[in-house]
This record gives C-alpha cells, structure tokens and sequence, in this order.
C-alpha cells in the first residue's frame, strides 16, 4: 500500500462505514459527504497556474483540432473547462459562453448529452483515424486488433450517452 493510499485510509472520516448523514432538509441528496485529503482542491497559486497552463493547453490542442482532420476539437475543450473551472473561472464561463462550442460543451458538463451529430463525427472519425493508421502504417495484427478493441469501447461509451437532454 502506497503511502497515499494508507494516510486516505488512516483518514478518521474513512476508518469504517457509516451510513451517510443528511442534510439539514433530511434528505440524503444534500448530504455532506468527507473528501479525502488527497482529493482535497489546493486553491493555492501554484494550483491556479498549474490548471490555467493546462487549461491553456488543452483549448489549444482544441483550437488546432477545428483545423486538422481526426483531432478533436471538443474532448480537448471539455479537459480545458474543466482545468479553468478550477483556475481560471472567468476563462471557464468564456468558454461556456463561446458561440460556436459552448452549447456542446454546456450540454455535456452539465447533463452528459452528446448528440447525435457529435456521435456520428466522433465515432467515424475514430474509424476513419484507424483505417489511416492502418493502411499507412500497417502495424501487426495484433496492435491493430488492440487498437481498434480499445476504439469500439471508446465508441461504445461515446454511444451510452443520451442524445438530448431529458425534462
């Protein structure tokens, strides 16, 4: 057991379970439930400029996926959002307020949704990236078996995602 791992379960919150306490309404849902202290967010400057750097990095990788072909655009951009809800929350709502990718990301931080549209580009994009790879590369049987397992369970967790948000 790593260190880390033995000062969580050390934690006097994690030593045994209870059953979680309610909240001042009586109902579970607005429990406070303990954070281990590993998880714990530091709000310190070191903090803030390591989430704004990558955050930064993230929205770029983005920026240079709307141009390029088979990098995607709005993974890298949910990664930013969420490094700038953390750092950077004036960037954060930029982004949630962009015209053109705010929607999408709004859908997916605050309801999971992935639209039809956004499955579609993103499962055949992934397809099209691994018949590229594999016919230009041509890499064993195996890394490509291994490759295109690990696409169709991405694609399948890309799918599992409702395509609306429910009322």
């Amino acid at each position: 057991m790593t260190s880390i791992a033995r000062g969580w379960a050390a934690h006097p919150d994690w030593c045994a379970w209870r059953p979680p306490a309610t909240g001042r309404s009586g109902n579970r849902a607005t429990a406070k439930i303990p954070i281990p202290p590993v998880l714990r967010h530091d709000s310190g400057m070191f903090s803030n400029a390591v989430y704004k750097t990558l955050g930064a990095l993230f929205f770029l990788l983005g920026a240079i996926g709307a141009l390029v072909p088979l990098l995607p655009t709005t993974v890298f951009w949910i990664l930013a959002a969420l490094c700038f809800s953390r750092g950077a929350p004036e960037w954060f709502e930029w982004l949630r307020a962009h015209p053109k990718f705010g929607p999408t990301l709004v859908d997916y931080l605050d309801h999971r949704v992935i639209s039809v549209r956004g499955k579609f580009w993103a499962v055949g994009g992934m397809a099209a990236g691994w018949l590229a790879s594999f016919w230009l590369a041509k890499p064993p049987l195996w890394v490509a078996m291994g490759v295109i397992l690990m696409l169709m369970l991405v694609a399948l967790w890309i799918l599992r995602h409702p395509s609306q948000v429910r009322r």
